[in-house]
């Protein structure tokens, strides 16, 4: 096989596998913003995300005549120009306004990585089990285990130093 055939056989390989991944992370994510060159494509080039939680965004705007502009906002699509810059208050806008509704309503934090949030469902689980009204070892091991959740988020958290600190007048194993 020709050297320069198998290369390009490679690149269109790696592409897939590419757009299978950023398929598969958007399916993940809270929000997706879809960015996409108008002067070529259009929104149907993202028929798999889901259009609930995707903004789309039709950039390049500058070039384009007032009736493709008209289409495209008929379609919901936010008209960008990179170039230019016309168009970004209006995407920070919709970002911020899409983050307000989905969000603020149920926290004031949002948790952006799946691990993140696993980690931190693992720390309240430990935490709502604690109790003194149980054994104090066992009380001590949901502290333990909270903290280790925590700890795999921020990577400081010495799960010694707590237990010394919060059971240091108690005399646990006797």
């Amino acid at each position: 096989m020709d050297k320069k055939i198998y290369i390009e056989k490679l690149i269109v390989e790696i592409e897939k596998q590419g757009i299978e991944i950023a398929h598969s992370k958007a399916k993940e994510a809270d929000l997706v913003l879809a960015v996409f060159d108008a002067t070529q494509d259009s929104t149907a080039i993202f028929q798999n995300l889901d259009q609930n939680k995707t903004i789309y965004i039709a950039n390049k705007s500058d070039l384009l005549k007032r009736d493709q502009k008209s289409a495209f906002e008929k379609e919901g699509c936010l008209l960008l120009s990179a170039k230019t810059k016309d168009g970004l208050p209006q995407l920070f806008d919709k970002i911020k306004l899409t983050i307000q509704n989905t969000f603020s309503s149920q926290s004031t934090q949002i948790i952006t990585r799946a691990r993140y949030r696993e980690s931190l469902k693992e720390c309240l689980e430990n935490l709502e089990t604690f109790s003194f009204n149980k054994p104090i070892e066992l009380s001590a091991e949901d502290i333990r285990l909270a903290a280790r959740a925590l700890g795999k988020i921020t990577g400081q958290i010495e799960v010694d130093e707590i237990l010394d600190k919060i059971f240091g007048s108690f005399c646990i194993g006797k």
